[in-house]
């Protein structure tokens, strides 16, 4: 796995070296970068992106979503200093795989992390390709097609169920 970090300090980054190639899974190569959009001129593929949002003025939320934006396909794993609660669910809810207190977990576990958020990532990307396609056969199929909820609700229909039963859009 590879994994780029942004706006990590010098000490960290040094330990964090040398745990993750220490670790299982094997890190083959930690890229530093000052910032994000330096992170996001990197021409290689990274597997997870670190970034720590101790020194910013405010929550780090606009910091998070500039790199998200950056770096749509990749897993990004949110480090900091503030271990309160609901700055913590704010970066989960949107998008970031795991938000990590600084000092808490350096060794292993951030290894295991970082490796298991990569991999939910690529899970979620693979599905939303998976519905993405399936939305563009349905959308050009022959039949019509319904989608319905549990409560039989009709939720999404495509263009031949229009034409069939007279909808519109």
């Amino acid at each position: 796995m590879q994994l780029a970090a942004a706006d990590v300090s010098e000490p960290f980054a040094r330990q964090a070296n040398g745990a993750l190639f220490l670790s299982t899974p094997k890190f083959t190569r930690l890229y530093v970068a000052g910032d994000r959009e330096a992170i996001a001129e990197l021409d290689l593929c990274v597997d997870a992106v670190l970034i720590d949002i101790s020194n910013t003025e405010c929550s780090g939320l606009e910091s998070f979503a500039r790199l998200q934006e950056l770096n749509k396909s990749q897993c990004i794993v949110v480090q900091s200093v503030h271990a309160e609660h609901q700055v913590a669910l704010g970066f989960i809810r949107n998008g970031a795989q795991d938000y990590i207190v600084r000092g808490s977990e350096i060794e292993e576990s951030l290894a295991l992390r970082l490796h298991y958020g990569s991999e939910r990532n690529r899970v979620a990307l693979d599905q939303r390709l998976r519905e993405e396609r399936m939305k563009l056969v349905l959308e050009d199929s022959y039949d019509a097609f319904i989608s319905m909820d549990a409560r039989l609700e009709i939720t999404d229909w495509n263009k031949q169920a229009e034409r069939t039963f007279g909808w519109t859009g």
